[in-house]
């Protein structure tokens, strides 16, 4: 029996030949390609975080001007309630010594809203004297054809 480790018959280790500088060069080729490669695929990683940080940054800034025109908008409307507040009314008109009195008559005009069914049937002589003389008004047809 032949008792040899790591051993086997015939299976002598071949020598590589030196191969041609051709073969070399395009190994050679192919590495730099890889490298070249992953470093592409680094770069653009890298630069693919930088972006997404900045777009997280501008949007919280974006969320904090918002947050800041929502404060502002409602500070408006309490200061809008406050003036329109009757005791703060009668204040001012204390204060520039208003002297209020009703309105006269001829100041005053009212407004019929005449539904579209209705319209055909009023006339244009039932309006008030004077009520848009100067002023385009819409003409009966157009309240029918709605």
């Amino acid at each position: 029996m032949n008792i040899q480790s790591g051993k086997v018959r015939g299976s002598t280790p071949r020598r590589k030949q030196g191969g041609s500088f051709g073969g070399k060069l395009a190994a050679a080729f192919r590495i730099a390609m890889i490298l070249a490669l992953a470093g592409g695929l680094a770069n653009a990683y890298i630069y693919l975080n930088q972006k997404i940080a900045e777009t997280e940054r501008e949007i919280r800034a974006a969320r904090n001007d918002i947050h800041n025109t929502e404060r502002e908008i409602d500070n408006l409307r309490i200061r809008r309630e406050h003036f329109c507040a009757w005791p703060h009314i009668r204040q001012a008109i204390a204060r520039f010594d208003l002297k209020l009195q009703p309105a006269d008559p001829r100041q005053v005009r009212k407004l019929v809203v005449i539904p579209p069914a209705l319209a055909p049937q009023v006339s244009v002589a039932s309006r008030a004297p004077g009520a848009g003389e100067n002023r385009r008004t819409p003409s009966v047809t157009r309240w029918s054809q709605r």
